[in-house]
């Protein structure tokens, strides 16, 4: 009797360890298992950030950094522009709003691009700054006078001309100056494709104003771009005495179809 009690008592200490030893088995699975299901979460977020596009979001223009025009010359020789689907005709003033929203750090193109978002609540009577908008010839300039001594005046000017082919060859100019004779500038010549309403770097026209300006690189200076006719303008700026005086430097003729530089003179 004895023995058969003693027999049984081993049965179920064995029937117990065999079970505790399941029991652990099945809590490091368990772990085992919830440690590979994080890993692979934490692979597959790992995975997703990676192969996610950054998209840039669109800049309305209330927060911008300084902006050197120097710096910004380099962007523009490359940067295509997108002009919204909505706009099927797009006009000077348009080409505009899509260049000064995506370059607002300049203060003339800020004070443009809050002029174009809405004129009549724009005060032209500030004195600070003078708007023209030349709709009929396609033309638009905004200048912004400095208000105190360490301020620059900027300008702002853009333009467009039509092509033969249906496109549009687009200019933008911005200049800053102040008053101890320090200018500096940027300009941009865009074709405009209304296939894809893009706006894409001209290199012909960029190449045309950039052989030009290092002919004269000993000179500061200016680009007009043309509010009536058709021809560009390109002056240079002198500081004597406390005034400025410009000169005409070189013309560049509108073909119909695009910039045409001339011998320069000699």
């Amino acid at each position: 009797m004895m023995r058969k009690m003693m027999m049984a008592c081993c049965s179920i200490l064995v029937w117990g360890l065999v079970a505790c030893g399941e029991k652990k088995a099945e809590t490091s699975q368990d772990q085992k298992t919830e440690v590979e299901q994080t890993a692979k979460t934490e692979d597959e977020v790992a995975a997703k950030t990676d192969t996610e596009e950054t998209v840039d979001e669109p800049n309305d223009g209330k927060s911008a950094e300084p902006l050197s025009l120097g710096d910004l010359q380099k962007t523009l020789v490359r940067q295509t522009l997108q002009v919204p689907k909505s706009i099927s005709d797009p006009k000077a003033r348009d080409f505009a709003q899509v260049f000064c929203k995506k370059y607002p750090a300049f203060g003339a193109n800020a004070l443009t691009l809050k002029y174009l978002q809405n004129p009549k609540a724009f005060d032209t009577k500030a004195g600070n700054a003078k708007i023209v908008d030349d709709r009929p010839n396609g033309f638009l300039k905004c200048e912004k006078y400095a208000l105190f001594d360490n301020q620059d005046d900027e300008t702002f000017e853009a333009c467009r001309w039509m092509r033969k082919n249906g496109h549009s060859l687009v200019g933008v100019f911005m200049h800053s100056s102040n008053d101890a004779g320090l200018n500096h500038h940027a300009y941009a010549f865009y074709d405009f494709d209304p296939a894809s309403n893009m706006m894409i770097p001209d290199k012909e026209a960029l190449d045309a104003v950039a052989y030009i300006i290092e002919e004269f690189s000993g000179d500061d200076i200016v680009i007009r771009l043309p509010q009536k006719g058709k021809d560009l303008e390109i002056e240079s700026i002198e500081l004597r005495d406390g005034d400025v005086y410009n000169s005409a430097l070189f013309t560049l003729i509108w073909t119909g179809d695009k910039l045409q530089r001339e011998p320069l003179p000699h």
